[in-house]
């Protein structure tokens, strides 16, 4: 899984050879990554949550890497998980 990190730290998906990561993805790799053993502050989870907070709106909530832009309830609960793993 640490392979699939993009350069901006966080993980999404590719399409027609463009890669992009999302909110929704960075916060489920963190939570995969901390449950299988990486350190909290390692490189991988530090870049990743760097990337994840790039994806918070003015509201405080988290936009879907399919609503661009729009906070979401399950975009939100997804990085509030995320970071309660990582701190």
């Amino acid at each position: 899984m640490k392979s699939k990190q993009l350069e901006d730290g966080g993980y999404g998906g590719c399409f027609g050879g463009i890669c992009s990561s999302g909110s929704d993805e960075t916060s489920l790799a963190i939570m995969a990554l901390i449950s299988a053993g990486e350190e909290n502050y390692s490189s991988t989870i530090i870049n990743a949550s760097s990337c994840l907070k790039t994806f918070q709106n003015l509201d405080g909530g988290f936009n879907s890497s399919h609503d661009w832009g729009s906070s979401n309830v399950d975009s939100d609960s997804w990085a509030i998980l995320a970071y309660r793993d990582w701190e």
